[in-house]
């Protein structure tokens, strides 16, 4: 086993059980599906789905989006709210034991990162003539 001085991140180990559980459910989905539809469904739908469903359901609302997009729509997040934690987009990296050298190819591996997502009753707007006030 290899060691590594790398901790491992307690909400991505929670991710990962969580992602495992509604791995769980969507192999039961296709076995228990009565139609040819909902065989469909379970077949089709992605992990990311089921957890943003759940989290949709746990905050009673499903108006999710990342930091970048609340702050583009001119809302903040509410100090001391905690992201809800999903897979990012897939992304390449060197491999972790490999240093890349200028001329050197670099074996490259797919690894899923994570994001955080906001609800709508964690941000606020900004607060615009507070801000003009300071300038």
């Amino acid at each position: 086993m290899k060691s590594t001085n790398k901790k491992e991140n307690p909400r991505r180990a929670e991710l990962v059980r969580l992602s495992n559980d509604m791995r769980d459910k969507r192999n039961l989905g296709k076995k228990t599906a009565k139609t040819e539809e909902e065989s469909l469904f379970w077949a089709c739908v992605g992990i990311n789905d089921l957890i943003k469903a759940q989290y949709y359901e746990q905050a009673g609302t499903n108006d999710f989006r990342t930091f970048t997009d609340w702050h583009e729509a001119g809302f903040k997040i509410k100090r001391g709210e905690k992201g809800w934690i999903i897979w990012a987009q897939k992304r390449a990296a060197p491999k972790p034991d490999q240093s890349p050298q200028p001329s050197e190819e670099v074996d490259e591996y797919l690894f899923f990162p994570t994001c955080y997502l906001f609800n709508v009753n964690q941000v606020e707007p900004f607060n615009i003539a507070s801000h003009e006030e300071k300038i």
